[in-house]
């Protein structure tokens, strides 16, 4: 085995604003619970900054001033923009940061930047039925309702989307489509958005996506399996680590 921290995954995030550090540290600790090699959290906090720093000394953490001139971020495979993110904390053009040798990840706060942007197959974006109701400017009560317009999108737009609710939808750029049908009641509390996009972040540095896609969900699905009733996301992420490292 041949293999070392960047060949493992790299993957640069930013979000993390003011009170909410433990969406980016979610994130960046759900990367490494799928062997995700070398991370960093760019965030607007000097508090979030602080907290990842003192939590865990291998862990890396910056200013997102620096982001652009970053050599780590330079050599990431993987960008992670939105867990935790606040859009107004969002001090650089999203769109100048997009390079096409890497992969963006595009969750909550990172959703409505990079609207109205040229995005490309290189992306995935993982809204849950609001957020994409905001790409689309049409309302959604239920997830039926924007089936068709999952696939539309991602065709129209070049982009992959992994819709999150109930059920979820993945289309990739090319309009071909699955469903997740494999629902989940534990996974409905705060904070298992941020521990999903830091899985799928691991598993696309070395997997193909849709691959990656059914990994990370059929992990998630594991949390089925707490006795807990209503687990915490934190509570949820400690029990996959023990059901992976227990194998």
């Amino acid at each position: 085995d041949f293999s070392n921290k960047y060949t493992n995954g790299s993957v640069s995030i930013i979000g993390g604003s003011d009170g909410m550090s433990g969406a980016a540290i979610m994130s960046q600790k759900a990367f490494h619970l799928v062997g995700g090699g070398i991370s960093k959290v760019f965030s607007s906090s000097e508090s979030t900054i602080a907290e990842i720093l003192h939590d865990d000394e291998s862990m890396m953490a910056s200013k997102i001033t620096n982001l652009t001139n970053d050599p780590f971020f330079q050599k990431s495979k993987v960008v992670l923009i939105g867990p935790g993110l606040n859009i107004k904390d969002l001090t650089i053009d999203i769109s100048q940061i997009f390079q096409d040798e890497k992969f963006y990840i595009i969750d909550a706060g990172g959703i409505d930047a990079i609207r109205q942007k040229k995005l490309g197959e290189n992306f995935l974006l993982t809204p849950h039925l609001g957020e994409f109701s905001r790409l689309t400017g049409k309302k959604y009560t239920y997830l039926f309702q924007a089936f068709e317009d999952v696939q539309e999108y991602a065709i129209s737009h070049n982009v992959n989307i992994l819709l999150k609710d109930r059920l979820t939808v993945f289309s990739n750029h090319l309009g071909e489509r699955t469903v997740w049908n494999y629902p989940n009641p534990k996974l409905a509390v705060m904070g298992t958005g941020d521990l999903l996009a830091g899985i799928l972040a691991g598993l696309t540095c070395r997997f193909s996506l849709t691959d990656c896609i059914h990994l990370a969900l059929s992990i998630l699905q594991m949390s089925s399996k707490m006795k807990m009733k209503f687990p915490r996301a934190v509570e949820i992420r400690k029990f996959l680590e023990k059901r992976i490292s227990d194998g």
